[in-house]
């Protein structure tokens, strides 16, 4: 379920069983998938779609989502996992991320895009976004490829005097020179660096498709090419904090598109003005699909219980599975009880015949407990 959806779902079972409530749901995302469903929803966008490029290079149609003078692209979306046909992050591409970014900044009136960088299917540190961008990358040989997961060990040279959107990208030098510059922000869920045993390739790619023997490979692909830029352009994205989202999109965006790294889950809570609704809130609900301790490290149960605990609102959490259960590390995060809505042991398919029910029984459960 999408965050508007179990939001709704939530909303109107409370509403059913206490009437005089004022119950306010706020679609949320970290950046991963929905990120564009949140600003659509809580921000009056429209929905852009087209064919682009998918994560296997054939063409199939994708949205972005415009809002007043801003745009968002999802990782989720053209390189999304949920849309890889052959899931193996050593072959697939980011290509469509670059072809939906020179489709939005075609627009006069964007001022800003925001890249959200969770659920992605690729390994291609963004070679393949750049080069739908124009940036060209050759081989030893001096042959020119698009590099994907598989193939970042075999650059060896990147021109990017033919990038695309150059003089649209906002830096302090070039502010005054073009009428129109971009603010290219991150919209990140994790604090992964590109390479190494926490970066891009060992942290995430066996979720994508890799083996274990893979992952050696993608992790020495994406060191070659942190090498080779720091070699050419002088920019270290080793480091980045980020960087290593979305298979190394986010190192891409850093070094490429001046892009500034922050919270996606403090992007759109800022946006909501979530702070100032605290402020009359008795209680906050969140969710999350799987509640483990990656929940807790910079995805949206983690930016809203660090909002709620320090007003001290009880926040309840509903969750397909929880794997939680440590005592006192809920009580660190203010999260007073876990709802598990699927039954354990229940195949995939079986919960997708029954989630809205299974949702709506445990906000009976909760309702029932709740003291007021």
């Amino acid at each position: 379920m999408s965050s508007f959806v179990a939001g709704n779902i939530i909303k109107n079972e409370i509403e059913k069983k206490l009437p005089n409530a004022e119950v306010i749901s706020i679609s949320v995302s970290d950046g991963g998938e929905n990120t564009i469903e949140t600003f659509y929803e809580n921000f009056n966008g429209t929905y852009v779609e087209d064919f682009f490029t998918s994560p296997n290079f054939e063409r199939q149609k994708f949205k972005y989502v415009k809002f007043k003078d801003s745009a968002v692209i999802e990782a989720a979306q053209c390189a999304g996992l949920i849309f890889a046909r052959q899931k193996n992050p050593m072959k697939t591409t980011s290509f469509g991320m670059g072809e939906q970014i020179l489709h939005a900044v075609s627009d006069n009136n964007i001022k800003k895009i925001y890249i959200a960088l969770g659920g992605s299917a690729t390994n291609d540190c963004g070679a393949g976004m750049l080069s739908a961008l124009g940036v060209k990358f050759f081989d030893f040989a001096n042959k020119e490829f698009i590099p994907v997961g598989g193939t970042l060990k075999n650059i060896h040279k990147i021109d990017s005097s033919n990038f695309k959107i150059q003089n649209y990208i906002e830096t302090e030098n070039t502010a005054e020179i073009n009428k129109k510059n971009i603010n290219f922000i991150t919209m990140c869920d994790v604090d992964n660096v590109l390479y190494g045993k926490n970066g891009a390739a060992y942290i995430f790619a066996k979720q994508k498709g890799a083996s274990e023997n893979e992952i050696i490979l993608l992790d020495k692909g994406l060191k070659n090419f942190s090498k080779v830029v720091k070699s050419q352009l002088g920019i270290d994205i080793s480091t980045a904090r980020g960087g290593g989202a979305a298979g190394g999109i986010g190192a891409a965006c850093y070094a490429f598109l001046k892009a500034k790294m922050q919270s996606g889950i403090n992007i759109v809570l800022d946006a909501c003005n979530f702070d100032e609704i605290l402020n009359d809130a008795s209680l906050a609900i969140t969710g999350e699909g799987k509640f483990d301790h990656q929940s807790l490290m910079g995805k949206a149960i983690n930016g809203i219980a660090e909002r709620t605990s320090k007003r001290k609102i009880p926040l309840f959490v509903f969750t397909g599975k929880n794997e939680i259960t440590d005592k006192n590390l809920l009580r660190k995060y203010g999260i007073s009880k876990i709802y598990q809505t699927a039954t354990p042991n229940k195949t995939f398919a079986e919960i997708k015949k029954s989630y809205e029910t299974d949702l709506r029984k445990a906000v009976k459960t909760f309702l029932n407990e709740l003291d007021f």
